[in-house]
């Protein structure tokens, strides 16, 4: 049965948390605004959902008086785009899973951002990038994948998703906790996860 493979981007390929401030940085030094009070006033740019939320940067960029397209178009061509805001591993991760079948990176986010983010990593490139303002479990549910499917993701959904979807927890390389006693496989870093899937394999 051919590999289908879904992996998240936030805090499970792509540096998430090192992003607000690099970013904005940047952003300050090239347009001439005050990075630290656009950094301080970010969580006005939150947009609550019914069971989370998400950063509106485009509208927060607005907000800061930058146009949204020379921003991203900025940002894709700074420094920030050479790989450093990938986790170790992942080049080899989809370059594996594309020899077994297919990879797709499941994102959840306003898509202008989350395509943004996923055009900072090189080894990404040519991967589908899939963005969702529902929930993982809600995805799987209306799509119905076939194949070998698994999701790898950092927050804990995998009693969340449908049968016939594997999940592997991604922890620690990520500054993600390890759960006690989970239900389910858990990578501490992402090079684990083709030998978590193997032995899967073979064992059934």
């Amino acid at each position: 049965m051919s590999l289908n493979l879904f992996l998240d981007l936030d805090r499970t390929l792509f540096r998430t948390s090192e992003l607000d401030a690099a970013e904005w940085g940047l952003l300050g030094r090239q347009f001439g605004i005050d990075s630290e009070v656009e950094l301080a006033r970010r969580t006005d740019f939150h947009v609550r959902t019914e069971k989370a939320y998400y950063y509106d940067f485009a509208a927060h960029v607005r907000a800061a008086g930058l146009d949204e397209k020379e921003a991203f178009s900025f940002l894709l061509q700074s420094t920030l785009a050479d790989g450093r805001m990938e986790y170790d591993g992942v080049a080899e991760l989809v370059a594996w899973a594309k020899q077994r079948g297919t990879v797709h990176v499941l994102t959840y986010g306003p898509a202008n951002y989350q395509r943004f983010k996923a055009a900072l990593c090189p080894s990404l490139k040519e991967a589908e990038i899939i963005t969702t303002l529902q929930s993982k479990s809600e995805y799987f549910r209306e799509q119905c994948p076939t194949g070998e499917v698994w999701m790898v993701d950092d927050k804990p959904i995998g009693s969340d998703l449908p049968d016939g979807v594997r999940f592997i927890q991604t922890v620690e390389y990520n500054d993600i906790t390890a759960p006690e006693n989970p239900a389910w496989p858990v990578a501490t870093a992402l090079s684990q996860i083709p030998g978590i899937i193997g032995n899967d394999e073979l064992s059934n």
